[in-house]
């Protein structure tokens, strides 16, 4: 027989519950009408990033690849406020190769790319073109202390 004591106590769970949702209300609020574009070739890791990203507001475009991101963002006319690009991508493409054509046809948009790759070779494609890096496995803090800063 396994038994388990605990004891009693008075929790105000509609005064708890209220105060939450007021912290995830305000919390949607900082990042309502923001358009990220995330170009991630990995499925299950595209969907992850785009439910954390739709639970702050923010609207997500994703692509697969650099020239998929360009040929939708001209089908739909729209430019993002932010791009979110994996390092390795498909046919030997990468997110820095992917951000500089994404900025050389839409202008200079706030990104950041996300990688295991610890290699200087990164760190410096990043710093030649003033990419934020974030290694994987990403923090959501870091990623929302980045979206609030790009802005």
């Amino acid at each position: 027989v396994f038994k388990v004591e605990l004891p009693l106590t008075h929790i105000d769970y509609k005064s708890k519950a209220a105060h939450l949702q007021f912290h995830r209300h305000v919390s949607t609020l900082e990042f309502q009408n923001m358009i990220v574009l995330l170009i991630e070739n990995d499925l299950d890791l595209q969907a992850a990033l785009s439910i954390t990203l739709e639970t702050w507001g923010i609207d997500v475009l994703t692509a697969a690849s650099g020239s998929e991101a360009i040929a939708l963002l001209r089908e739909i006319d729209i430019t993002p406020d932010i791009i979110l690009a994996d390092y390795q991508l498909d046919n030997q493409e990468t997110g820095t190769q992917s951000v500089k054509k994404l900025r050389d046809a839409f202008g200079p948009i706030p990104a950041a790319v996300i990688t295991a790759n610890r290699s200087k070779e990164v760190v410096e494609s990043c710093n030649n073109l003033d990419l934020t890096l974030f290694y994987k496995p990403i923090s959501p803090d870091s990623l929302k202390s980045f979206i609030s800063t790009a802005l």
